[in-house]
């Protein structure tokens, strides 16, 4: 598993486990950020965001300036074999400033001749997880809503993956939510319908307890 360290060096960490419960962390992809000038003083928010880790595949990042110029549109583009380059400009797949603007963070999966991209939209604060699925990777794609805010004012839901256990289960593990006392983090299973069928989390109480994590309010981030 690997998450966004933003300017944070070393960056890019990489954490192992084999049961999805307990983490180790063994390393981080990067040593530095460049341009050395820009990342020489603290640069907030900006670095590395939102990276994917795939299993005996590349571990590819790049640095672009916010979305390398666009917003709200997905975009591919042809690689290399050794995914060290693209050779196309690329195409916008999908448009999301319709019902989907600022979509984000996509991950990319093919499973049974379809390809399925799942990806957070609406902003951090209150933003929605959207899954796309075509058996045509340029599209056109079929959209679906599969995790919103609801009625708490806690963030809604962002990033995350695509997880199958061994048994052949899928889930879809995404950010930790922190609450007045509890730690939680989420994974949804899904059906073959993509429908939300349960949601196992786990939890640790902060309540009485320290230096376990604490929260300072749902409107801020440290």
């Amino acid at each position: 598993m690997t998450a966004s360290s933003f300017n944070c060096i070393p960056g890019l960490p990489i954490l192992h486990s084999r049961d999805m419960v307990n983490w180790r962390l063994v390393n981080h992809a990067i040593d530095r950020l460049q341009p050395d000038e820009h990342f020489s003083s603290p640069q907030h928010g900006n670095g590395v965001w939102a990276p994917s880790i795939r299993y005996k595949v590349y571990l590819v990042y790049a640095y672009a300036g916010s979305r390398a110029g666009i917003k709200s549109v997905l975009n591919i583009a042809e690689m290399n074999a050794e995914g060290t380059k693209t050779l196309t400009a690329g195409r916008i797949i999908y448009d999301g400033h319709a019902l989907d603007p600022t979509i984000e963070g996509p991950k990319c999966y093919k499973r049974n001749d379809w390809y399925y991209i799942f990806a957070p939209a609406g902003g951090v604060t209150t933003g929605w997880q959207t899954i796309l699925r075509s058996r045509n990777i340029y599209g056109p794609y079929e959209r679906k809503v599969v995790l919103a805010q609801g009625s708490t004012d806690v963030n809604g839901p962002h990033q995350g993956a695509w997880v199958t256990t061994p048994a052949g289960a899928s889930a879809h593990a995404l950010s930790a939510t922190m609450t007045a006392d509890a730690w939680w983090w989420s994974v949804s299973s899904w059906n073959k319908q993509l429908q939300h069928e349960n949601e196992v989390v786990l939890w640790l109480s902060v309540a009485a307890e320290l230096p376990l994590p604490a929260v300072s309010g749902t409107d801020r981030d440290d």
